[in-house]
């Protein structure tokens, strides 16, 4: 968890190419329906879907 936060908080995290900076960001059903790509970092990626 301390990590995740860590990297949320500087920016090394983006949610479908936009850079998540709130720890306690929330994403929608829908979004989450059509699938999300979350990147970490440069080189890992993964696909979420519902």
């Amino acid at each position: 968890n301390r990590e995740a936060r860590q990297l949320v908080q500087q920016g090394g995290v983006l949610v479908d190419g936009e850079k998540v900076t709130d720890p306690k960001a929330v994403l929608t059903v829908d979004a989450l329906s059509k699938g999300v790509v979350i990147k970490k970092g440069k080189k890992v990626y993964h696909k979420v879907t519902l």
